[in-house]
């Protein structure tokens, strides 16, 4: 992740490094764009999904935290930042 201009950029690999999906987060208004999505992953109700999931991501990140639940869908995330991230 990092920090342009007020936004936070971001991308998801998977377990094999292959690029799932990259994003952008407004901090001011708590909003995410997805910017690319691999096609198995690009629906509609997984878009919606995603973008609740990522901001409950990295308000978990600032505190420290590397698991996130997703109560209603049954998901669990485990996220593994890397050591150049930046997370503020």
């Amino acid at each position: 992740m990092r920090n342009n201009e007020g936004l936070i950029i971001g991308s998801m690999f998977n377990e094999f490094g292959i690029s799932a999906l990259a994003f952008s987060y407004d901090p001011t208004t708590g909003k995410v764009e997805l910017k690319h999505i691999i096609g198995m992953l690009d629906r509609r109700v997984v878009r919606r999904t995603l973008k609740k999931d990522i901001s409950q991501w990295l308000l978990l990140l600032r505190q420290g935290k590397a698991v996130y639940i997703n109560q209603r869908r049954g998901i669990t995330y485990i996220l593994k930042p890397f050591d150049d991230a930046v997370v503020e």
